[in-house]
């Protein structure tokens, strides 16, 4: 890449796994677009000469199959990439459990049986209350220390309601476990 270059380069990212390479870069781009060229990365780096005549024709990336080896194919490689963008697309887990033996549940379908199954969606309510109870708290452990003195048996009925919380996800959490065994 030159040096003083009028185009900004966004990002550069190598996959020293797979020995692919991607560059994002705005050059000979339309204004707010930008182009992820896909490459392979170089063991060594190679200099051009400063009068070599195709160099700023290279640096513009005007074509950039002549960076290209004489008849290469990259097919094969193509086709690895975008197997790689595949298992990067999977589904997002609709949730994290851990199971015994190191098993994580992450979604509604690994469950075997109804009962743990709804004994999860309890478990994921119970979670949910305890995290807004929580940022409740907040708030109001906020507003005390502003002067607030009113809320004193709202923090304590709400730091009561927490510990509860706890203690139920942590029986609901052994119940789901119970009944998937």
């Amino acid at each position: 890449m030159p040096f003083n270059s009028p185009y900004d380069d966004y990002m550069l990212a190598i996959d020293e796994i797979n020995g692919i390479g991607w560059w994002a870069t705005d050059r000979n781009q339309i204004e707010d677009s930008i182009t992820i060229y896909k490459f392979i990365p170089s063991e060594l780096r190679v200099n051009y000469p400063s009068d070599a005549p195709d160099l700023a024709s290279k640096a513009r990336i005007d074509n950039y199959r002549d960076t290209w080896a004489p008849g290469a194919d990259y097919t094969s490689l193509l086709e690895q990439i975008e197997e790689t963008s595949q298992v990067a697309k999977t589904k997002n887990a609709d949730f994290y459990f851990a199971m015994p033996g190191g098993k994580i549940y992450r979604y509604w379908d690994d469950f075997s049986n109804n009962q743990a199954r709804n004994l999860m969606e309890n478990y994921l309510d119970a979670v949910t209350k305890l995290n807004t109870d929580k940022r409740r708290l907040a708030v109001l452990r906020k507003k005390y220390a502003g002067g607030d003195t009113r809320l004193t048996s709202d923090i304590l009925d709400l730091e009561l309601s927490i510990e509860k919380d706890r203690l139920e996800i942590k029986r609901l959490s052994n119940a789901v476990v119970m009944a998937e065994k």
